[in-house]
């Protein structure tokens, strides 16, 4: 929904671009978000995911 009266600016268009929101859902039903740049490597976000995951747990992924 948008904000009556909001107009974002160039720089706030340049962010919406360049980044991604991504939601990873865990098999225990727990998710985990991130924000992450659109360059960042896919191997980075998967140990991201499993770091914060572990801590979140105290699990150990396999």
């Amino acid at each position: 929904s948008k904000t009556p009266g909001f107009s974002p600016t160039r720089d706030d268009r340049l962010d919406i671009l360049d980044n991604i929101d991504l939601k990873v859902a865990g098999q225990n039903g727990s998710d985990i978000q991130f924000k992450i740049k659109r360059h960042t490597a896919f191997s980075k976000l998967m140990k991201d995911a499993i770091d914060v995951f572990q801590q979140q747990t105290g699990g150990v992924h396999s």
